[in-house]
């Protein structure tokens, strides 16, 4: 029997870590279902300038950031980046290759994979122990980060929180996703985060946020015993950092840099001794890389706004 490949590709306005779900998912499939997984990311949030980043040379942005999967990519198929841009005309041209970047919602173990689900559900954003010990299992046979990447994660590590007791805090406060994060959101997360604080007196808190905003209330309210990383780009006027902080139009993006600050605050929320988070991919992921750290999702919402969220899952679906 020939060789059957799957191109994983990139959804170019999204950001990255909502791309690496689509990874996951897809390399548990293409294993599941005999096609040799090939990731290629062009294009989009996570882009660099003249395909160079890190010091790497290449028309995929995954190289900036991981380690090759194995030892294809699309130019050993014959693919080009122009091809890649043209994904329909090369599904026609190519039969043999199976081109995808769709997530899919109700993917194994459902309904883990939902986004369009509020917790106490289970649902990508309240994932069962299952689910999360499955996602580490994927990340584990596949996804290992790049050396130059994991160094800035552990350079910040070892100056800041070796040794201390960590309060991880994930804080979602842009326009895009703030609808989502509920009832009195900042709220919430302070009462969880003094709650913990009596319980744990002499911990330290690990912020990891988007917002400026947020960043400077919580030094107020928490002092010294924060810790986040100083020099990442965080959102001034309310727009999210992957479309560059500007409203979502096309070619207004982060960039590769912005994309390598979320995967950095995703190790550094992964070693976290408990862990505070709200609706965002960026805790679900860190909740994978350590699929055994407790944590709590702060946020309440409405009977209302549940059930039109959830309706509208239905509709996409």
């Amino acid at each position: 029997m020939s060789q059957k490949f799957m191109i994983i590709g990139f959804r170019a306005r999204q950001g990255f870590t909502t791309n690496l779900m689509h990874v996951l998912q897809y390399l548990d499939r293409a294993e599941k279902s005999g096609y040799t997984p090939v990731i290629h990311w062009q294009g989009g949030t996570c882009a660099a300038p003249d395909d160079h980043y890190n010091g790497i040379d290449s028309p995929n942005i995954w190289d900036y950031f991981f380690e090759p999967i194995n030892e294809h990519s699309i130019k050993t198929l014959g693919v080009s980046k122009k091809d890649m841009n043209r994904v329909k005309d090369l599904r026609k041209k190519r039969p043999d290759l199976k081109i995808v970047h769709n997530y899919m919602h109700d993917y194994y173990p459902a309904p883990s994979w939902s986004m369009y689900l509020y917790p106490p559900n289970v649902c990508l954003c309240n994932p069962s122990d299952e689910f999360r010990q499955f996602a580490h299992g994927i990340i584990q046979k596949y996804v290992k980060v790049r050396k130059i990447v994991t160094d800035k994660a552990d350079n910040f590590y070892n100056e800041n929180l070796t040794g201390k007791h960590i309060l991880g805090i994930h804080l979602r406060g842009v326009k895009e996703l703030e609808e989502h994060q509920g009832i009195d959101y900042y709220k919430r997360y302070l009462k969880y985060t003094e709650k913990y604080i009596g319980q744990h007196p002499d911990c330290h808190i690990f912020l990891a946020t988007d917002s400026h905003r947020h960043l400077v209330d919580m030094e107020k309210e928490f002092g010294d015993r924060l810790i986040c990383q100083k020099d990442i780009v965080r959102s001034k006027n309310n727009y999210p950092v992957q479309y560059g902080c500007r409203e979502k139009r096309k070619r207004f993006y982060g960039g590769a840099k912005t994309a390598e600050e979320v995967l950095t605050e995703i190790i550094l929320l992964s070693r976290s001794d408990f862990m505070l988070r709200g609706f965002s991919n960026v805790p679900c992921v860190a909740s994978f890389l350590s699929p055994t750290m407790p944590m709590h999702f702060v946020c309440e919402y409405a009977e209302k706004a549940r059930k039109d969220f959830e309706q509208r899952g239905e509709e996409i679906k």
